[in-house]
């Protein structure tokens, strides 16, 4: 911190650091450079209530981050949930989306062969596969091994490109997941009557997979 006061041609300060009364962790400082001789006094006054201040403040901050992450976000894969789903359809009622419905194959045999924790790698892993796309905010975590991506409007070109794209990142990131797709409006309840068929669609693709299989 020296060397950056004075690479800013300040030579004196006088600061108060600030600590996270939760657990103690320093989350910064705050405080006063090139102070004059005669407000010393005022500063060595207001400083501590100024520190008292930001700390709360900071912290408010954090916790509101935390309560929204716990609110919104699922905590194993960081994308969001259902709740977060609901709001983002119900702030767009009269937009039409095509929805992407994705299954994770073969989860049950990595969770019996090798454990939770590989199930939950592979769950993660199709998560970071479908953002990569659609990004984290729009990818939604529906079930134990199903997510919703959304996507604005496009047509069948678009959507066959779309779909080639996925192909490319699952077998990159070597995870294999089907998934089917419509397009309809937003509103919680138009996609609660559409996801019906939307279910059905990527159920058509599991049935090809375990065909092939």
């Amino acid at each position: 911190m020296y060397q950056e006061l004075t690479a800013a041609n300040v030579y004196s300060s006088v600061s108060s650091p600030l600590y996270n009364p939760a657990n103690g962790e320093f989350i910064g400082a705050v405080g006063f450079d090139e102070p004059k001789d005669d407000k010393l006094g005022y500063i060595y006054n207001i400083l501590p209530i100024l520190a008292k201040f930001l700390t709360l403040f900071i912290t408010q901050r954090e916790n509101q981050k935390k309560i929204y992450s716990l609110s919104f976000e699922d905590q194993l894969t960081g994308v969001m949930n259902r709740h977060a789903l609901y709001r983002f359809l119900n702030e767009h009622p009269d937009r039409k989306f095509t929805y992407y419905y994705f299954d994770i194959n073969e989860l049950k045999n990595g969770n019996d062969l090798y454990g939770h924790a590989y199930g939950d790698k592979m769950i993660q892993n199709a998560a970071r596969s479908i953002s990569e796309l659609f990004g984290r905010s729009r990818v939604f975590r529906m079930g134990g091994d199903e997510f919703l991506a959304i996507h604005d409007e496009i047509g069948p070109q678009d959507i066959l490109r779309l779909d080639y794209q996925l192909g490319d990142i699952f077998h990159r990131n070597l995870v294999s997941v089907s998934f089917g797709h419509i397009t309809g409006k937003g509103g919680e309840k138009e996609f609660d009557t559409l996801f019906a068929s939307l279910d059905k669609e990527m159920y058509k693709a599991k049935k090809i997979y375990h065909n092939i299989v």
